[in-house]
C-alpha cells in the first residue's frame, strides 16, 4: 500500500520522483545489489569527493570516480554501507534535476563521516537517472551539519532502522 502511495505522489510530484530514485540508489548500496544500483543511473555516470579537514575547509579533489564501476562492485562489498540524507533541496526542470542534501554514511553501523551530496539527474524515456555525484566527506562534520540519527526526514525512510542510533561527536 505504501509503494502504490509513493507512486501515485511520484507521478505527480516531479521532486518527489527525483528523491525516490536517490533513495533507491541508496537502497541498492544498502543491499548491495549492483544490478538495482544499475538502474538507477546513466551508463556515464560519473563523480567527485572532496574531502574536508577538521577546520571544515577542503583539503583535496579526489581523481574522477566512474559510478557504473563504482555500483558494480557493490555485490562484493564485505560490509554493510547504510547512507542516509535529510533536508534535501531540490530542483527540476524540462529533463534535468538537481538534488543538494547532507548526509551520514554508516558502515557495518559505525558513523564514517557526514557531508554533502549533490546529485544531477536526467529523464531517460521518463524514468530519472543518476548523471552526476559529487559530494564532501567531513569526518567531523555530522554535528555541524545536523545529522541526527532520531531525525525523523531522514530518508531512505526504509533505512532508518539499520542506523546504529550513534550520535555524532
Amino acid at each position: 500500500m505504501t509503494f502504490l502511495l509513493l507512486a501515485a505522489l511520484a507521478a505527480t510530484n516531479p521532486e518527489e520522483a527525483v528523491l525516490q530514485t536517490v533513495d533507491r540508489f541508496f537502497e541498492a548500496y544498502y543491499a548491495r545489489d549492483a544490478e538495482a544500483g544499475a538502474e538507477t543511473i546513466t551508463a556515464t555516470a560519473s563523480g567527485r569527493q572532496v574531502s574536508i579537514g577538521e577546520d571544515a575547509e577542503p583539503t583535496g579533489i579526489s581523481a574522477p570516480i566512474d559510478v557504473a564501476s563504482f555500483v558494480a562492485a557493490w555485490s562484493d562489498l564485505p560490509t554493510k554501507n547504510a547512507e542516509l540524507y535529510w533536508e534535501p533541496k531540490v530542483q527540476v526542470t524540462e529533463g534535468l534535476a538537481q538534488v543538494f542534501a547532507p548526509y551520514v554514511i554508516e558502515v557495518d553501523r559505525r558513523i564514517v563521516h557526514c557531508g554533502f551530496d549533490a546529485f544531477t539527474l536526467i529523464e531517460v524515456e521518463g524514468t530519472w537517472k543518476i548523471d552526476t555525484i559529487q559530494f564532501t566527506a567531513e569526518p567531523t562534520g555530522c554535528a555541524r551539519l545536523g545529522y541526527d540519527p532520531l531525525r525523523e526526514d531522514l530518508r531512505p525512510a526504509s533505512l532508518r532502522p539499520v542506523l546504529s542510533g550513534e550520535k555524532p561527536k
